[in-house]
C-alpha cells in the first residue's frame, strides 16, 4: 500500500511518497508554487491513501481539492497514534510537533528522544523510552528573531538569514546575524544539555527548513532527519489500517 503524507507548513509544503515504510520521493513546494504543485502531485503520483497535516486554514484553494480525493485523512487531535500523550493540554498540542515526535521514537525506539524542529518556530519535543509524549518547548526560528528586532524597534533594520559565518558583529547588520543566528544555536545546545541531564542517554534528531544552521555548529551530538514530520507521519498511517 502507497501513503502520501502532506505536511503543509506556515512557509513551504513538504510531500513524501511512501511504500509501507520505504519513503519513495519528496517533494518541497514554496509558497508561490502551492497552487499548481500540490494539485498536479496528487494527480500524478500513484497512491492508496493521503495524510494531510496543515498549520493553515484547509477551506481554501489548493486545498480544497485535496480533501475530495479518495483515501483522504485530515490529520487530528482524535487519531491513534503510537504515543501515549502525557502533555496538560493535547488538544493545543501542535500535530507538527506529535508527528516529529513519533518519527524520533521510530528511529531510536526503546530510547528517551528529543526531536528539534528549527523551522519558523524551533520546536522541542520530548519522548520517554517507553513513548511517553512527556513536552518540550517553543522559541522562536532565527527568521522570526530578525524581524522581531525590526517590528520592535525603530532604526534596526529588516533582515534575512545570511549563510556566512558570523563570529563577532562588526556591524549593527552582522551584530543582529549575529545574535540571531548564534543565540538560537547556544538556546538549543543549552536545551540539549538540559533534558540530558534528565533522560540520561537520550537521542537528539534535528529537522525543519533551517537545520543547515545548526547541524554542524552544535557542540552536542544530534542526528539530522529531513524527512522526520513525514516518517512520523507514515507512522500514523500504518498505525491505523484501514479495516477491509
Amino acid at each position: 500500500m502507497k501513503n502520501l503524507c502532506i505536511d503543509i507548513g506556515n512557509t513551504r509544503t513538504k510531500v513524501g511518497l511512501f511504500h509501507g515504510e520505504k519513503l519513495l520521493e519528496t517533494f518541497i513546494i514554496v509558497e508561490e508554487q502551492h497552487r499548481v504543485r500540490i494539485e498536479a502531485l496528487t494527480n500524478e503520483l500513484d497512491f492508496d491513501r493521503i495524510l494531510i497535516s496543515s498549520v493553515r486554514n484547509l477551506n481554501q484553494e489548493p486545498y480544497k481539492a485535496l480533501l475530495s480525493k479518495k483515501g483522504v485523512i485530515v490529520a487530528n487531535h482524535t487519531m491513534k497514534t503510537p504515543l501515549s500523550l502525557k502533555y496538560e493540554t493535547p488538544e493545543t498540542l501542535g500535530l507538527d510537533r506529535i508527528f516529529a515526535a513519533i518519527g524520533a521514537q521510530q528511529m531510536f525506539p526503546g530510547y528517551s528522544t528529543l526531536s528539534i524542529d528549527a523551522g519558523t518556530c524551533i520546536t522541542y519535543d520530548i519522548c520517554d523510552a517507553n513513548s511517553n509524549y512527556i513536552g518540550g518547548a517553543i522559541s522562536p526560528g532565527i527568521k522570526m528573531r530578525l524581524k522581531a528586532l525590526n517590528a520592535f524597534t525603530d532604526k534596526l533594520p529588516d533582515l534575512e538569514i545570511i549563510e556566512t559565518p558570523v563570529t563577532i558583529g562588526t556591524s549593527t547588520t552582522s551584530s543582529m546575524q549575529m545574535g540571531s543566528k548564534e543565540g538560537a544555536i547556544y538556546e538549543m545546545d543549552g536545551f540539549i544539555t538540559h533534558f540530558r541531564r534528565r533522560f540520561g542517554d537520550l537521542k537528539v534528531i534535528l529537522t525543519g527548513g533551517d537545520t543547515s544552521f545548526f547541524e554542524q555548529a552544535l557542540e552536542n551530538a544530534i542526528f539530522a532527519a529531513p524527512n522526520l514530520v513525514l516518517q512520523g507521519m507514515n507512522s500514523v498511517l500504518l498505525f491505523n489500517k484501514p479495516t477491509k
